[in-house]
């Protein structure tokens, strides 16, 4: 088969030979520019995608960092807000008398006719109900005497249960239950904020031996049993 050279010389007269070859040989340069500037078209056009793909992924990151940085200033400026908007003494246990926890045993022992007295001491003419011409009109039972009330039942049949003896009435289980429940609405109610040390030997706390502010306990229960009311 014929090359395209061997065309080109068939085209050619003798004389003319050195005229075709020379035009043969600027083709050939023409067609090896025009291929390299393909070649080199193509670098630059894979190049420009790749600066285009880098920019566009720059863009994103920017952005993205930028959303994260405004939202987590945002969610700080609402918490700043919301505590803001807190009385400066919000967290201050109610009350004005200062006092020490200690741990009282007599409060804690076996339910016997001598472990009885200190819990019926620690409430007032008329267990805790009162009846008052302005603030109560008709009787009604202030909580925290329920409270200690409830306390000592879980005393009671927790004892009854340890020891195998009858609880009686007050220690029953349907009692006990709904006392355990009761006291665990009025400590979350009250939501006392004192701050307790941590015991380094325990790794927690005890709440005894540090300050604590509180309600005064003696003044109320003197007012209960200035109106105190035994028909309940």
């Amino acid at each position: 088969m014929s090359s395209s050279h061997d065309y080109a010389y068939e085209a050619c007269d003798s004389e003319d030979r050195d005229t075709c070859e020379a035009a043969n040989v600027t083709r050939s340069r023409s067609c090896s520019r025009g291929s390299q500037h393909n070649k080199s078209s193509s670098r630059v056009g894979a190049f420009l995608i790749l600066v285009y793909i880098t920019l566009i992924s720059v863009a994103l990151l920017v952005v993205g960092v930028g959303c994260f940085l405004w939202g987590r200033s945002s969610e700080g400026r609402c918490q700043q807000s919301e505590v803001s908007h807190l009385p400066s003494d919000w967290l201050k246990p109610p009350g004005n008398v200062q006092t020490t926890f200690y741990y009282q045993k007599p409060f804690a022992v076996q339910t016997t006719n001598e472990s009885e007295s200190p819990w019926y001491s620690l409430f007032p003419h008329g267990g805790g109900f009162v009846q008052h011409p302005q603030i109560s009109p008709e009787p009604r039972c202030l909580a925290v005497y329920h409270q200690l009330h409830c306390l000592d039942a879980i005393r009671t049949g927790y004892w009854a249960a340890n020891t195998g003896i009858s609880p009686g009435h007050h220690g029953r289980p349907a009692h006990v239950r709904h006392c355990i429940d009761y006291i665990r609405q009025s400590l979350m109610c009250h939501a006392d904020a004192n701050l307790e040390p941590i015991d380094p030997a325990l790794g927690g706390v005890t709440g005894f031996g540090s300050e604590k502010m509180c309600r005064d306990y003696s003044g109320l229960t003197a007012w209960a049993d200035r109106w105190g009311n035994e028909g309940y």
